[in-house]
């Protein structure tokens, strides 16, 4: 909708589902429709910068997003958002509804 219709000139959304998951209620949420298992393993914080360096990133870049990461596991990515029903009209899909429309895809 903020690509086709007018008036979200200079808006800014926050783009999230219905519900916040852990990640692994996340794991369990696709284990379960994709019948494979999916687990989370949790890494250290210098566990992800030396892996995020060896594949190749910027160690700077890779410091961002092991902050980042920080943010995230301390809950403050964890916020619901209205936005999506209020731009689209539609109410967001949740985790389970997409792995549930993917399972066959994987």
């Amino acid at each position: 909708a903020a690509l086709t219709e007018d008036g979200h000139a200079g808006a800014a959304y926050t783009i999230t589902g219905p519900e916040a998951l852990t990640y692994h209620e996340a794991a369990d949420v696709l284990s379960e429709a994709w019948s494979r298992d999916i687990r989370y393993e949790p890494v250290s914080d210098e566990t992800a910068l030396d892996l995020f360096t060896s594949a190749g990133l910027d160690a700077d870049y890779a410091e961002m997003l092991v902050g980042l990461f920080q943010g995230v596991r301390a809950g403050q990515a964890a916020a619901v958002s209205p936005d999506v029903k209020q731009v689209t009209g539609q109410p967001p899909r949740s985790l389970r509804q997409f792995a549930s429309d993917t399972a066959g895809a994987w």
